[in-house]
């Protein structure tokens, strides 16, 4: 999901022109917010 979710991102970065925001910062930091929650043990 995390992966489809940063295509996604990329998709609409293209389409788009965002207000102080890179396609570059967005994707780090989704990234941050998936990626601890998908290699967390339980």
């Amino acid at each position: 999901m995390s992966i489809m979710l940063n295509v996604e991102s990329i998709n609409w970065f293209t389409i788009f022109k965002p207000h102080g925001v890179k396609a570059r910062e967005y994707i780090e930091t989704i990234t941050e917010f998936i990626l601890p929650g998908l290699l967390k043990k339980k």
